[in-house]
């Protein structure tokens, strides 16, 4: 029976990492094997490179910080910007609406052409009996 496994290999590491890691391996409850295989998988999975990166955690704290000042950006924006745009807004529908309740309505308007006409009319009437009676 033939088989397609492929031989193992070794990497050489210094006593004090080899002790490291076997500690680390222990605690984990993985062979040393496994524990490069998952290294490798984490690595290409997240893109972190230990050579360049800081830890997680300092990485971490880098984008915490980048949201804190974002919510602090937004934060004044609502107080400086937003907060007073609306009162504004808010302020100015108030004065509208007492603005428009002042404002001549139809009804007012009708009631005040039918008065004029009588008016107007009573004025002509007057006017007409005083031409009359200066004419006699």
């Amino acid at each position: 029976m033939e088989t397609n496994k492929k031989p193992n290999t070794t990497i050489a590491i210094s006593q004090q990492d080899l002790k490291r890691l076997e500690g680390f391996v222990k605690r984990k409850g993985i062979s040393k094997k496994d524990f490069i295989t998952i290294s490798l998988d984490f690595f290409e999975r997240t893109g972190l490179d230990p050579s360049k990166h800081e830890s997680p955690k300092a990485e971490l704290e880098k984008v915490l910080k980048r949201i804190d000042q974002i919510i602090a950006f937004i934060k004044t924006q609502e107080k400086e910007t937003i907060r007073p745009s609306f009162e504004a807004i808010v302020s100015s529908e108030e004065r509208i609406k007492n603005d428009l309740s002042k404002i001549l309505k139809i009804e007012h308007f009708n009631d005040f052409i039918k008065g004029f006409n009588a008016f107007a009319m009573e004025t002509k009437n007057s006017l007409q009996s005083i031409s009359n009676k200066n004419q006699t």
